[in-house]
């Protein structure tokens, strides 16, 4: 019996020859080995004996994963595709050992409007997995759904239109979200009370597994989102051409990869389980990023040299300083506070002027946020109460607290201090440490008084 030199799948049962098959004696070895690069087993390849070393086979597979989402999503940055094509050998192999990697990889796909590609892309995802590996999730679960779909294993959740799921802010969703947040690590389980004859008994249920976000703008949860990779779709131009999406005419070319990723999945899975990636390129990355992208990285390493770059290039471009990153919304936060103090020059400014900053930002969720309430009392010539609450509820977090400040007109107002926040600016923006000392020369306003008077909770109570 021969197998075919690079999915490992014997050759009897390929349902056609694909173009780069060729096939091996199961006794071939390779030159300077001692052990066959196959076993007995049709379609089962061999781990490597020596930790981290690159598995025969896999880069070819990644390279058709790469070709078949290509060919039918248009990806505008040069980046995008490469966490979509790792993801998906992660996703095979945590469902044959859920303990091979530390955590499950979050992606995020979103768009600034629709018909961008964000359910093609799902689909095209859901096609090379299989209804065997992934729960096609059309913007509507409970977290019931959700515990019971992964009791059996980490089945991947590709969720649809999900601004439609998480968007809401009832106590069911707050559930969802919690154990989502929760289930991207390794081993997860949440402890849920079951019927047992008359009574009740605890059962811990398994959450863990990867999963796929896609709607229109980023994720509402923030907690969730600082655990996905974001991926921003953008519009086809009519110069670009991908393929229709026709599920009779794409599903040949979706079960060649699939044989291939199932005949792989045991030997990666234990590759995996057996190698730590070498997280040292990533270093300058937080490190939950890190940790969403370990997996990834794994398998990258294990496919060569090629899609360990592309890969260690992806995450600092989507995540660091490269073109597609984008901060946190807390961070976000601080650098547009940063920039309306730096603007005014002022050591201070009332709550009110910074909103009216805050809402001029195109291209960030302020205007969207807070946009009419703050024109509204601008027309009344009263505070934006609402906003001032939910802006004083984002900085509770960093420790900052609103507080009636003197202006220098003699006058006072609920506000914020340059001081408060420098130390802020120092820990999360980039070379904050920097900005901080050239802050501490910039001249004072002179102003003589400040009166703390923060609510307890840390909350906003405008005059």
């Amino acid at each position: 019996m021969r197998f075919c030199a690079n999915c490992g799948i014997a050759e009897l049962a390929h349902a056609e020859r694909a173009p780069r098959c060729v096939f091996l004696p199961d006794d071939w070895t390779a030159p300077g080995s001692e052990e066959p690069r196959f076993g007995s087993d049709p379609g089962r390849l061999v781990e490597p004996s020596v930790p981290g070393t690159p598995i025969d086979g896999l880069g070819s597979i990644l390279a058709d994963i790469e070709a078949y989402v290509t060919r039918y999503v248009y990806l505008a940055g040069p980046h995008d595709v490469v966490p979509l094509v790792l993801f998906v050998p992660v996703a095979y192999a945590v469902l044959e050992d859920p303990a091979c990697v530390p955590a499950a990889p979050y992606i995020s796909i979103s768009s600034p409007a629709p018909e961008c590609g964000k359910s093609r892309c799902l689909e095209v995802l859901h096609k090379l997995l299989g209804d065997e590996r992934a729960l096609f999730v059309p913007g509507s679960m409970t977290a019931a759904t959700l515990f019971r779909a992964r009791e059996q294993g980490p089945i991947t959740l590709l969720v649809d239109e999900v601004g439609r799921l998480l968007g809401r802010r009832d106590d069911s969703v707050k559930e969802l979200v919690a154990i989502l947040d929760s289930g991207y690590r390794r081993g997860a389980k949440v402890p849920r009370a079951v019927p047992a004859g008359k009574s009740f008994v605890v059962k811990r249920w398994p959450v863990f597994g990867p999963a796929v976000f896609a709607g229109i703008g980023e994720l509402a949860a923030d907690t969730t989102r600082s655990r996905a990779i974001p991926i921003v779709l953008q519009r086809r131009p009519r110069e670009a051409r991908v393929e229709p999406f026709f599920e009779d005419e794409a599903e040949p070319a979706a079960e060649r990869i699939r044989e291939r990723l199932a005949a792989v999945a045991p030997v990666l899975a234990s590759a995996l389980r057996r190698h730590r990636a070498d997280i040292a390129p990533l270093e300058s990355l937080r490190d939950r990023t890190i940790e969403t992208w370990r997996g990834l990285l794994a398998v990258a390493e294990l496919a060569g040299p090629p899609w360990l770059a592309r890969a260690v290039e992806a995450a600092l471009a989507l995540h660091g300083d490269g073109p597609g990153a984008e901060p946190d919304r807390g961070t976000a936060l601080l650098e547009a506070l940063k920039e309306a103090f730096d603007a005014a020059a002022a050591d201070r400014l009332p709550t009110a002027a910074i909103l009216e900053r805050l809402v001029e930002r195109e291209g960030e969720p302020w205007p969207a946020w807070w946009g009419q309430e703050v024109e509204a009392a601008r027309d009344r010539g009263r505070p934006p109460r609402r906003a001032a609450a939910e802006l004083a509820r984002m900085l509770k977090g960093f420790r900052v607290q609103p507080r009636v400040i003197k202006l220098p007109d003699g006058s006072t107002a609920r506000g914020y201090l340059r001081a408060d926040l420098e130390r802020v600016w120092a820990a999360y923006l980039p070379e904050g440490e920097r900005n901080q000392r050239n802050q501490r020369n910039r001249p004072a306003s002179g102003v003589a008084s400040v009166t703390s008077v923060a609510s307890e909770d840390g909350e906003a109570r405008d005059p």
